[in-house]
């Protein structure tokens, strides 16, 4: 009975799994009639040239337009291999165009470049301070704001705003990597062959290039929030790397699906490569008691709280790892709490980590069946009969 209900659930998630991507077809094909059922008013330009020839003769033209509503996006696949060496990174193309015009057979070229919204360049204004003034308009409260800076903040925010979304290959394309041009802000990549895109509301996924990058390989943990330790591979960015979502793919198989930002030249990113349950910790409250609450005879009015944590680290493969764990030591919001007696062991990489009040780092090295132990002592005092929010 039990391998019937369990054949019944696997028929269940594949059905489940079929619909959906039913569902992603279905979903495509209504975007592509959509488009093409468009009313769009047809317009027709035409280029006039005349010239003066003192006889019969074959003239080649060559014209060049600009024209709106073509664009692309990056997305990238990264491969990760079992021995953990390095790591490969292709980088995919998305480009769509709603120009009015197929492009049958064209050489296309596409650039990383910013383009400028007008030639201005920006300016400054005075930096004003001034009282919040409201305006109750429908029973509603209203936050006036100097006309220019709201321009001058809508402005900044269309610009900035870069919010892709993740495209999904329909099939494995045979990989031609495209010829790259270093232009003094920007690259440009030329695909190395011909290629027809049709005006309407669907991708072309074409690839651009494939890099092998250096990673440093380390686990993760935050024992704090998950009882679960990850691989991490911490890469170096270029010029090159855009934002875009970035596919995962470890010894060959799909591990999931992210976002990378964008990164300066020589910043670091990092990728997460999955949960490894050779690799446990865990944080467990060892202490947590109220000292005396009397002075003599009389009550004191304030709470001191002792409290102790102990995370321990075992690992259980058969080689060495490097580990890097966070946790924090509560920080007070308030004058009227107070965290002291902060006893750490041992003591942490790092304090105040990445700028963050109370948050540290510490980075092992566990030989093979192996534990390391941390230990956070702190005292907390507060007033009585107050409870505390966070703790």
């Amino acid at each position: 009975m039990q391998d019937a209900y369990q054949e019944i659930r696997e028929n269940t998630q594949l059905v489940n799994t079929q619909v959906k991507d039913l569902d992603k077809e279905i979903d495509v094909v209504q975007r592509e009639l959509d488009s093409l059922s468009r009313s769009q008013e047809k317009t027709k330009k035409v280029i006039e040239v005349l010239f003066n020839a003192y006889k019969d003769q074959t003239i080649d033209l060559e014209v060049s337009y600009l024209v709106r509503g073509a664009f692309w996006k990056p997305f990238y696949k990264v491969d990760v291999p079992l021995s953990l060496e390095n790591i490969n990174l292709v980088m995919f193309s998305s480009i769509s165009q709603q120009t009015g015009e197929d492009w049958p057979e064209v050489a296309l070229t596409i650039s990383n470049i910013i383009p400028l919204r007008g030639i201005g360049l920006p300016r400054l204004d005075s930096w004003g301070l001034d009282i919040a003034r409201h305006d109750y308009r429908g029973g509603e409260m209203v936050l006036q704001k100097r006309a220019s800076m709201m321009a001058l903040e809508d402005k900044v925010q269309e610009e900035a705003e870069y919010s892709p979304q993740s495209p999904e290959p329909k099939k494995k394309a045979e990989f031609a990597e495209a010829y790259r041009r270093a232009l003094p802000l920007s690259f440009e990549y030329e695909l190395p062959y011909r290629i027809s895109i049709d005006s309407k509301d669907k991708e072309t996924i074409l690839p651009l290039l494939t890099k092998t990058l250096e990673g440093e390989f380390f686990y993760y943990a935050v024992p704090r929030l998950s009882p679960l330790t990850f691989l991490v591979c911490n890469a170096s960015a270029d010029k090159e790397l855009l934002s875009g979502y970035l596919q995962v793919y470890f010894a060959g198989r799909f591990i999931g699906k992210t976002f990378l930002s964008e990164k300066k030249a020589g910043e670091n990113f990092q990728i997460s490569l999955g949960a490894d349950r050779e690799v446990k910790v865990k944080r467990e409250k060892v202490v947590d008691k109220i000292r005396e609450t009397f002075f003599g005879k009389i009550e004191r009015q304030t709470v001191i709280r002792e409290l102790s944590f102990k995370i321990t680290i075992e690992n259980l493969k058969d080689e060495t790892i490097k580990i890097k764990v966070l946790d924090t030591i509560p920080v007070s919001q308030t004058d009227k709490i107070e965290v002291k007696e902060i006893a750490l062991k041992p003591k942490p990489l790092e304090e105040n980590y990445q700028d963050t009040e109370g948050l540290m780092l510490w980075d092992f090295r566990i030989a093979p069946k192996k534990t390391k132990e941390i230990t956070i002592n702190f005292v907390i005092t507060y007033p009585k009969d107050t409870p505390l929010v966070g703790l």
